[in-house]
């Protein structure tokens, strides 16, 4: 039993690669229009992991030490002016 089909019926083949429901392209296009609408619905960018799990299915975050970032960061504006 295959689940039911929702729009038009597609007149070609897929272009997804065998074994894969949706292509990379498509993916990205309904994480993209997803996050688009969240931020919107909440009115800021938060950090699209949710919306990013949703679409894509997981996702993988390792944290870092915010040490790594105070070897780069300026010690004051007129250092970056």
């Amino acid at each position: 039993v295959g689940l039911p089909a929702i729009g038009p019926a597609p007149t070609s083949a897929p272009t997804a690669a065998k074994g894969k429901l949706f292509d990379d392209d498509a993916i990205a296009l309904v994480h993209n229009t997803a996050q688009y609408c969240h931020c919107v619905a909440q009115g800021k960018i938060g950090s699209g992991f949710d919306v990013a799990s949703a679409s894509y299915g997981c996702c993988r975050y390792t944290r870092f030490s915010p040490s790594l970032l105070d070897a780069s960061k300026p010690k004051s504006v007129a250092e970056v002016a």
